[in-house]
């Protein structure tokens, strides 16, 4: 079953805080649920979408959106894409620098040739869409 939100009703909310002051954290953890519930985003996008449902009145920072987050993240409520990426590289750094202590000239070569297309096609990756 997939969170609802009443765009229209949150809208009205978000104007009356941006006036009256921050967002209480309870607030930014539904807000950001909600524009979850509708469609994944890394936490720029979900600032720029929290944004446009609030007809421009409310920007979150990413000093509270990031943390928030993790949170979310933490208690299992949400997962973050971003962060298997993150583990995956630390893993090629990792293999990197063992055989660059470790393999011989023809072994660092063919690892610095894969370290290369890999970034290729990371970058070919951002250029379909």
């Amino acid at each position: 079953m997939r969170p609802t939100f009443d765009e229209h009703e949150h809208r009205g909310e978000w104007h009356r805080r941006r006036r009256g002051g921050r967002m209480r954290r309870g607030e930014i953890r539904t807000a950001l649920l909600a524009v979850l519930a509708e469609e994944p985003g890394h936490g720029y996008e979900i600032m720029q979408r929290l944004e446009e449902k609030s007809g421009g009145a409310w920007r979150p920072s990413p000093g509270s959106v990031y943390p928030t987050l993790q949170m979310l993240e933490d208690e299992g409520l949400v997962r973050s894409a971003y962060g298997q990426l993150r583990e995956g590289a630390r893993g090629i750094i990792l293999a990197a620098r063992q055989i660059s202590h470790g393999g011989d000239e023809s072994q660092v070569q063919r690892a610095a040739d894969l370290v290369r297309e890999a970034r290729k096609q990371l970058y070919r990756i951002l250029a379909e869409d």
